[in-house]
């Protein structure tokens, strides 16, 4: 459909997915558009594409303090509701809700409910006549006080022409109005904030249903810098999408709902242990446990890198972290578990940065036997089409090389032909030393 409309060939789609959505609706629409033949799936929330349309990233993104948005998307089946944070650029959502008793189709079948009272006429005119004709007239008042509607009963030989107000839409909703921002009230909670949190309200969807509740709202949340926006609430969306695509221009390439390369940390010999595999679906966690190499080994140093050559040194480092005051014991025994979450953009945080979106990482690690834990949370490096091809073709090239690299290093560390440093950790399961001397 899309190659007949624009008379080109398309080959990557930038797809929006409604605030509520959860991981295997997201799975399942990504391998049916992958079935399709599209070599590239980008999928981003309602929410986001909501912020961006606004240029809320832009807007925000020098603020010393944190701004909240409330977005709500009123649909033909629910509204969707979700408080997300916007932090130097950046958009988290942090909760959502969803009310399937509140919804475009409602809102026709209470509309055709009130005409007929109103107009005894109507009595005999079918559902689906009217229901069709409340669909026209629904659009026209989104940017008009009144609507002519023209109905022709079955049993008559002249049309009924009656005239619909805005006045009219207000009263048929006003039963709902409270439920709504109640609703609004309790996602908001949801997020750990108050109503004085909130900075911004960005409507998404039905014009008339979005005019009535945003008279309401600015009593019931003080902060808020507007509730009239300047983009219909009908075309939210269609904004947000374009400016995904005007960011993307050829600076991405691969598919964003699996990993390009592995994440995963420098081990002892400067081998390069992937924890997170290549072409992972995402979201993606993964945990692996490590140990020390010396005797009474005091620190470990954790370094994540990005890729998938055998040695550490020939990807690219992402974060350092060091674990101190490891107490005293044989090489082996303490245990380190290494935990690396590898984000989407459909449930993850969303950074737009130098026009790029930015794809987050996490790592945690913690030490067995002691409380908390130490984490790093950071964005993955931008790279070009032209950069991004390199790096896969190069891993394509060198699988052999690097199998052979990585047998090499091993049978060196076992032979002790290989200087350990003294933070070098080693997987366990993957220790080259013969355990039973201890």
């Amino acid at each position: 459909m899309a190659e007949d409309f624009t008379g080109l060939q398309v080959n990557n789609v930038v797809v929006s997915v409604s605030l509520t959505s959860i991981d295997w609706q997201k799975e399942t629409l990504k391998r049916a558009l992958e079935h399709a033949g599209f070599e590239t799936v980008h999928i981003v929330r309602d929410a986001v594409l909501a912020g961006l349309a606004y240029d809320m990233d832009e807007l925000y993104e020098s603020d010393d303090h944190d701004t909240y948005a409330l977005v709500y998307s009123i649909g033909e089946s629910s509204i969707d509701m979700g408080v997300m944070k916007v932090e130097e650029g950046m958009f988290e959502v942090l909760s959502t809700s969803e009310d399937k008793s509140i919804n475009v189709n409602v809102l026709h079948g209470e509309l055709v409910k009130y005409l007929r009272e109103l107009y005894p006429e109507l009595e005999d005119v079918p559902n689906s006549i009217l229901d069709k004709e409340m669909e026209r007239v629904n659009k026209v008042l989104c940017s008009k006080d009144t609507a002519q509607f023209t109905v022709i009963p079955l049993d008559a030989e002249q049309e009924v022409q009656r005239t619909i107000t805005r006045e009219d839409i207000n009263h048929i909703l006003a039963q709902y109005i409270p439920r709504i921002v109640s609703r609004l009230k309790q996602v908001t909670h949801n997020a750990n904030l108050t109503i004085y949190d909130i900075s911004e309200i960005i409507p998404i969807g039905d014009a008339n249903i979005v005019l009535a509740v945003q008279t309401h709202l600015a009593h019931h949340f003080p902060s808020i810098v507007e509730t009239g926006k300047t983009i219909p609430p009908q075309s939210v969306i269609a904004y947000g999408l374009s400016k995904v695509l005007s960011r993307f221009q050829d600076s991405i390439v691969g598919n964003y709902e699996t990993s390009l390369q592995s994440l995963g940390i420098r081990t002892a010999g400067g081998l390069a242990t992937p924890i997170v595999h290549r072409i992972s679906i995402l979201p993606a966690e993964r945990s692996r446990v490590f140990t020390t190499v010396k005797d009474n080994q005091k620190l470990a140093v954790i370094e994540m890198h990005e890729g998938d050559r055998a040695m550490a040194e020939d990807n690219t480092i992402l974060a350092r972290v060091e674990v101190g005051d490891i107490p005293p014991a044989k090489r082996g025994v303490p245990r380190i578990e290494v935990t690396i979450r590898y984000m989407d953009h459909a449930t993850g945080r969303y950074l737009w940065k130098e026009s790029r979106l930015i794809q987050m990482q996490m790592m945690t690690v913690k030490l067995e036997g002691r409380n908390g834990e130490q984490s790093f949370t950071g964005n993955l490096p931008h790279r070009s089409y032209e950069e991004t091809k390199t790096i896969l073709d190069n891993i394509d090239n060198t699988v052999d090389e690097d199998q052979t690299i990585r047998a090499k290093v091993k049978a060196r560390l076992a032979l002790g032909h290989i200087f350990t440093e003294d933070a070098d950790i080693v997987e366990v399961g993957n220790i080259w030393w013969d355990e039973r001397e201890y």
